[in-house]
């Protein structure tokens, strides 16, 4: 009975310990739902990614596609040049998402060369 119990409690232990590991996604998940539920929502999704990067590079877990998703909202909303250097981010930290970074990098350029804006 004893020797279950100490099983039991290394175990849970361990399993405490292993849930610290991965991506700090914050509420990335939450606000993407509601952005696409209500596409009103993008200035609350854009502040929300934004403090979820912040937090997630303090601690070294910034997940896949955060660094584009940002990027991509900064495109749409008439900042290319925050846009591509979040993509460049992205490109930076995941090295597979270089084909598909790369195309909307060329965007955001495009775009800021189309409206010769400095943002």
């Amino acid at each position: 009975m004893i020797r279950a119990s100490i099983i039991t409690l290394l175990m849970l232990t361990a399993t405490g310990c292993a849930t610290q590991r991965g991506y700090a996604w914050g509420d990335y998940e939450q606000k993407l739902y509601d952005h696409y539920a209500d596409p009103t929502k993008s200035l609350e999704l854009s502040s929300a990614l934004e403090k979820d990067i912040k937090k997630a590079e303090k601690i070294n877990r910034v997940p896949p596609g955060l660094y584009a998703e940002y990027g991509y909202l900064m495109l749409e909303a008439g900042m290319p040049r925050k846009a591509a250097f979040y993509f460049n981010k992205e490109k930076a930290l995941w090295p597979e998402s270089t084909q598909f970074m790369d195309t909307l990098y060329k965007s955001a350029v495009q775009a800021n060369n189309a409206s010769g804006a400095n943002k």
